[in-house]
């Protein structure tokens, strides 16, 4: 039996122009079918049908906040992005969370949550744009889980999606490998809720989930928010021990720090010039810093890799 052997991949960034591989088929939800759903993407649902022996058909009570999964014009670039909505079996006294995952059929084929994608080439980091407006503590969670040629999962990356985030929100996640085998397949999954298994509370109605521009990436570089503001920079980035944050701001600038879960773990203030911060107590991963001034604001990622 072979052993494995925790290992996380970084690598240094040698091209500062260097793309996301287009590995995830229409990561942008622009490309259609001809029944107007998105193509590439779904999910399959199996809802309990009972006869009587009277031959009538008893369905479960089921009510529906929308769509469990559908396009919505509510985009971060382009036409459209995907929705997740969820339903409430009142019958069982369930909740059903919307969900979707990727697929190389236009039209969702595989049953449940897993279908196997083909990888053409390394992958070291998945991101997204995102939306989430959860009802009673409600989180919604993004799992990337990669495969062997033998379809042994080899990697994952997995983002928990919690608190309201009304405004279109940059997501990034390093993808860390168990093995030095070669990644052949990928699945991707979204939903608006932790399965049973992971949270076992129901899934609420009120809660949604939107998704926008989808990658993988071969590199560990995470671009910066779209912005030509110059006021604020930081490096190195990669970052080891720490990292030189610098304002132009006459005025002092307040800074927070946010992990990929979206928590702040740091907070504090920078005077004009550049100010030391230490990344010694951070765990590898992607991170997020957001200065803001009076008069100008950015949010910057950056990756940590001891």
């Amino acid at each position: 039996m072979k052993k494995l052997y925790p290992i996380l991949l970084l690598f240094v960034l040698l091209f500062n122009n260097q793309k996301s591989i287009a590995q995830i088929p229409n990561g942008g939800f622009e490309n259609l079918n001809s029944d107007g759903s998105i193509r590439n993407w779904g999910n399959v649902y199996l809802f309990a049908v009972i006869i009587d022996s009277l031959g009538n058909q008893l369905v479960d009570s089921i009510v529906f906040d929308g769509p469990l999964y559908a396009k919505t014009m509510d985009s971060y670039s382009g036409n459209y992005a995907m929705e997740m909505r969820n339903a409430f079996n009142f019958t069982a006294n369930q909740g059903i969370p919307g969900s979707v995952s990727a697929d190389t059929d236009s039209v969702y084929s595989a049953w449940g949550s897993l279908e196997f994608l083909p990888l053409n080439q390394q992958p070291l980091a998945f991101a997204f744009y995102y939306k989430y407006l959860p009802v009673a503590g409600d989180s919604g969670i993004a799992n990337l889980r990669i495969y062997n040629a033998q379809a042994d999962e080899i990697g994952h990356a997995q983002v928990i999606l919690s608190g309201l985030t009304s405004t279109y929100t940059y997501s990034s996640s390093l993808i860390t490998f168990t093995t030095l085998d070669v990644p052949a397949f990928f699945s991707l999954n979204f939903s608006t809720k932790f399965s049973l298994a992971d949270n076992p509370t129901n899934a609420n109605l009120g809660t949604y989930l939107i998704i926008d521009d989808v990658t993988l990436s071969t590199t560990t570089a995470v671009p910066l928010a779209e912005t030509t503001d110059n006021n604020f920079s930081l490096f190195p980035n990669p970052s080891q021990d720490n990292i030189h944050v610098n304002s132009k701001q006459i005025e002092n600038t307040s800074y927070r720090i946010y992990d990929m879960f979206g928590k702040i773990i740091y907070h504090g203030t920078i005077f004009s010039g550049t100010q030391l911060i230490s990344t010694l107590t951070l765990a590898n991963g992607v991170y997020a810093i957001e200065f803001e001034s009076k008069t100008n604001s950015k949010r910057i990622n950056f990756v940590v890799a001891h």
